[in-house]
């Protein structure tokens, strides 16, 4: 058994999921317009993306798994801001696995 290369494969899976969850292009768009626009309700973002309401909740609810969105329920409506503190978590993470030397 080799004790200096443990990998904690589970872990590494759910770090798969969250990248996973920002880097799909359809993800991307509603992440860059969320930083643009701020708090947005599920409609404009199906406006925004030109989707349907399924799959703009399908792509939703991958980046609240993942932590990477928030919600909020006002009457019937729900609205999505960004967890810039997972963003920043997900850039850090990048920045380590990427540098050099």
């Amino acid at each position: 058994n080799n004790k200096r290369c443990k990998m904690e494969i589970e872990k590494l899976k759910r770090s798969i999921r969250i990248i996973s969850s920002v880097t799909n292009k359809t993800n991307a768009k509603i992440i860059r317009y969320l930083d643009e626009n701020g708090e947005t309700c599920v409609t404009d973002i199906m406006i925004y993306l030109r989707r349907d309401q399924p799959v703009t909740s399908q792509h939703l609810a991958k980046m609240r798994r993942s932590n990477v969105v928030k919600w909020r329920r006002k009457g019937n409506h729900i609205y999505y801001s960004l967890n810039y503190g997972m963003i920043d978590k997900i850039n850090n993470s990048a920045d380590n696995i990427c540098k050099i030397g």
